[in-house]
This record gives C-alpha cells, sequence and structure tokens, in this order.
C-alpha cells in the first residue's frame, strides 16, 4: 500500500535541472531551485550567447546554496539550538530567521568560494555557532547601518 498524503502540495527534496543542487520545492513538478537557474537553463538550451554579468551569476550561486538541503538543516538546527526564539528581543515564533554572524557574502569571498562544492566543503558557512536566531525586524535592524557598508553589528 502507498502513502498518498492528504495534501498533494507537500513540500519534498527535488534536484535542480540546471545546477543539480537538492532543494525544497513545493510542486513535485518543480524543475529548477530558483528563477535565474530556469532561466539560465532556458539561454543554454536556446544556444544563446549572451554574456551573464558577474552580480547574477553570485545570485544564481548564492541561491542555489540558500536552497539546499544542507543550508535547510544548518537553519533547522540553529532554530532548535535557540528554541525558536529571537535572540536579540526574545520573541518566541513568528516570523524568524537565521543569520550568519559573519556575514555569508564575506565567508564566500573570503574562502573564494565559486561553486556549490565548495561551499560544501566550507565549514564555517555550516558552523551552527556561526547561525544566530533573530526575528524579521531584528535581522533587518542587524543589516541596516547609517554609512550603508555591508558590515555587521554583533549581538553578542
Amino acid at each position: 500500500m502507498v502513502y498518498v498524503p492528504k495534501n498533494p502540495r507537500v513540500r519534498k527534496f527535488l534536484n535542480c535541472k540546471y545546477c543539480h543542487e537538492e532543494f525544497y520545492g513545493a510542486k513535485p513538478s518543480s524543475l529548477f531551485c530558483s528563477k535565474s537557474c530556469a532561466s539560465s537553463h532556458r539561454i543554454h538550451i536556446l544556444n544563446y550567447k549572451m554574456p551573464v554579468p558577474d552580480w547574477e551569476r553570485i545570485t544564481d550561486f548564492r541561491q542555489c546554496i540558500r536552497t539546499s538541503r544542507k543550508y535547510q538543516n544548518w537553519r533547522t538546527s540553529c532554530y532548535e539550538r535557540d528554541k525558536y526564539t529571537c535572540q536579540v528581543c526574545e520573541q518566541r515564533g513568528g516570523l524568524l530567521n537565521v543569520h550568519h554572524k559573519i556575514p555569508f557574502i564575506k565567508i564566500i569571498s573570503d574562502y573564494n568560494i565559486t561553486n556549490t562544492q565548495d561551499a560544501n566543503g566550507c565549514s564555517l558557512l555550516w558552523d551552527i555557532s556561526n547561525g544566530i536566531t533573530l526575528c524579521r525586524t531584528c535581522h533587518e535592524l542587524e543589516h541596516y547601518h547609517l554609512d550603508g557598508e555591508a558590515e555587521i553589528v554583533s549581538v553578542n
């Protein structure tokens, strides 16, 4: 007997047809982890030789990491460690984010991570001591600076 869930929109992990990364998909028919991968795939299929700007490649790559199973597990581990509570205002539940204490983009640039295999091998990226649970408001405040730099204020 095969188990069929009552809710046909049960999310599950799928493989992206373009970057081959595992991602958490809402529909079993999802083929790509992001709109960027879908667009890149269409360009590749059509053999359209349009140069892709560096920022767009970085966005694709970051999106692939953030939708991977390893990233989802890292976030869940941080949430569980912090008991699903914002570590600044102590709000429990609601809209929560996991914030990298050492910024995600800084880790990528400092460790010269250029693909998902490099990212999977970088222990700092997946270290739960580098993550902290914040509510949406505190997370936005954490990234806000008057001088506009991407530098992060420490919450500990």
